[in-house]
């Protein structure tokens, strides 16, 4: 008798401890499902996937319609009184109400748009869901001719309430995000967006570059002194190195597979060590191994390690600048303004814990003979970028984010020993 009440309340605990699992074709759905009938389970996966549309699609339409107070809807998918839910329904409506006074300021248009709520897990316990999704979408800009494609990876909270299902927590990173946290003031850059642009309009129409070192051999030099200046073929190598060994898949993951196998690779920090990698093939660098120049003491990296001056955002910054300033041994470079980088050169994003991205075109759509913001296109690695454009990356904003620097290589300085 006992054996077979053991049996019995082993079997109990088995069926009430079953989850229902539940996939599509080609992994848009996934989940786990927990006291569930099929039926219900359905029923909450269309209410869901309604939640989902209607939020994202608030935010593409309002910005493109160029309708601020559309995006106002989102209080109808949110749960605001959460701190978390109000949290996001504040930060998604003051970023759409930006984006639209900042494409305002430069006449930046949105022609098109379409997007994909692709998922790649969902779980529902009653009241309860999270959904892991990929956000696919395309936007046709009128200052690019080909359309610029994304895919943002979002972890969705929800919870339902009288029947329908509200979104509390949204977490997920990119770009704009990195640049613009949560705790922006959206509202004062809305205001000040057309200010904003007139004056970096101004500031960029001066292709002027201040202190660049030239003429640098003098008699005065230390002798076997030799620089190798970044001529626009090295910089078309880095260009072309830098487009063979990345991709445009938004990931926060290096992959081994697209990386030289001669270097080591960061998760999930791989950027810098991305753009020194670039620079140092466009100079001439060949062999890691071997520490090629233009590697040196300070600035070098391997298929097993690296220098902080290689792999550091803020350590490569200094690096270089510090090099041009003080004429030191290395690879020089100077903090400049839009107009004056091209391909070869990168952008320094310090905010958060920094992110490099290195330049590799500049398409002079208007013949001005200036670098323009809508003309840069950038790779990068995490998140990976393969020759994107980078108004496009940042939500077709009128003005770089004020944490951008621009930073212009110039030249590799050595001592041959001579």
């Amino acid at each position: 008798m006992k054996k077979t009440l053991s049996i019995v309340l082993s079997l109990a605990l088995i069926f009430a401890s079953t989850t229902i699992a539940f996939a599509t074709t080609n992994n848009e759905q996934a989940g786990l499902l927990i006291g569930t009938t099929s039926s219900t389970v359905e029923n909450d996966k269309a209410l869901i996937d309604n939640t989902l549309n209607t939020y994202f699609g608030l935010q593409f339409k309002s910005v493109k319609d160029n309708k601020p107070n559309e995006v106002d809807q989102l209080k109808n998918v949110v749960e605001a009184n959460l701190d978390s839910g109000r949290q996001v329904l504040n930060y998604e409506t003051g970023k759409a109400k930006f984006l639209i006074a900042s494409h305002d300021a430069d006449n930046t248009v949105i022609e098109n748009y379409s997007y994909k709520v692709v998922y790649s897990d969902l779980k529902l316990d009653n009241d309860h869901a999270i959904a892991d999704i990929n956000l696919n979408y395309k936007i046709k800009y009128n200052f690019m001719q080909d359309v610029d494609k994304e895919q943002d990876y979002h972890k969705i909270s929800l919870i339902k309430e009288k029947g329908k299902w509200l979104i509390y927590d949204d977490v997920y990173t990119n770009e704009f995000k990195q640049a613009f946290g949560v705790g922006t003031d959206f509202n004062k850059l809305a205001i000040n967006a057309k200010n904003d642009y007139d004056n970096f309009k101004q500031s960029n129409s001066n292709k002027t570059i201040n202190n660049v070192n030239v003429n640098l051999i003098t008699p005065n030099s230390v002798p076997g002194d030799y620089y190798v200046d970044y001529t626009s073929s090295l910089r078309q190598a880095a260009a072309s190195y830098a487009l063979e060994y990345s991709d445009d898949t938004g990931s926060t993951t290096s992959y081994s597979s697209y990386n030289n196998l001669l270097f080591n690779h960061y998760n999930p920090d791989d950027c810098q060590n991305f753009v020194s990698q670039c620079i140092w093939y466009g100079l001439g660098g060949r062999s890691s191994a071997n520490k090629d120049l233009p590697m040196d003491a300070y600035w070098w990296g391997n298929v097993s390690s690296a220098t902080n001056d290689w792999a550091g955002t803020s350590y490569f910054y200094s690096y270089v600048t510090n090099n041009h300033a003080n004429n030191s041994y290395g690879v020089q470079g100077i903090d400049t303004q839009v107009s004056n980088v091209i391909t070869g050169d990168y952008v320094y994003d310090t905010s958060g814990g920094g992110h490099a991205m290195f330049i590799s075109n500049v398409i002079d759509s208007n013949g001005n003979g200036s670098t323009d913001w809508p003309e840069i296109y950038i790779c990068a690695h995490t998140s990976n970028r393969n020759n994107h454009n980078l108004k496009a990356l940042y939500g077709g904003i009128s003005t770089p984010p004020s944490s951008f620097k621009f930073i212009k290589i110039v030249t590799f300085k050595w001592n041959n020993g001579d």
